[in-house]
């Protein structure tokens, strides 16, 4: 009962007052699949859904290879993934792990790419770690 308890008040935070509009779209080229000759199919199935949900954009990042402070961005949103699914909105792939890589993410006016996830299947929630996008 505990989690269930935290992921709901973790679900009412991120769609609180100091949350903001987020639209995820699927990427612009994604795979349909495998024709009979064994090539890869790929098309345009762009779907958008706006939610709300936590997001943090700063300049100062932390170097892997010797623990110092660096000028970068570092952005990311956290958004509740029910409400996602609730959206029809695919967060899992066949083996039922999330995949948003390459999802393009919009706030603020600006647009990003997902270029890591890190779901908590206990409280329900995805933190994506946005980086910048570079297309249309």
């Amino acid at each position: 009962m505990g989690y269930e308890r935290a992921s709901q008040d973790l679900n009412r935070i991120l769609n609180a007052e100091f949350s903001e509009n987020i639209i995820i779209s699927t990427p612009e080229k994604v795979q349909l699949g495998i024709d009979t000759y064994g090539s890869v199919i790929y098309g345009n199935r762009k779907n958008s859904i706006q939610i709300k949900g936590l997001v943090s954009k700063h300049r100062i990042s932390i170097n892997p290879s010797n623990g110092l402070p660096i000028n970068s961005d570092n952005i990311h949103c956290s958004v509740y993934e029910q409400n996602l699914i609730d959206l029809n909105y695919v967060t899992r792939n066949d083996k039922n792990e999330v995949n948003l890589l390459k999802h393009i993410v919009n706030f603020s006016g600006s647009n990003y790419v997902i270029n890591e996830t890190w779901p908590d299947s206990m409280l329900g929630i995805i933190v994506c770690i946005l980086g910048k996008y570079n297309g249309i």
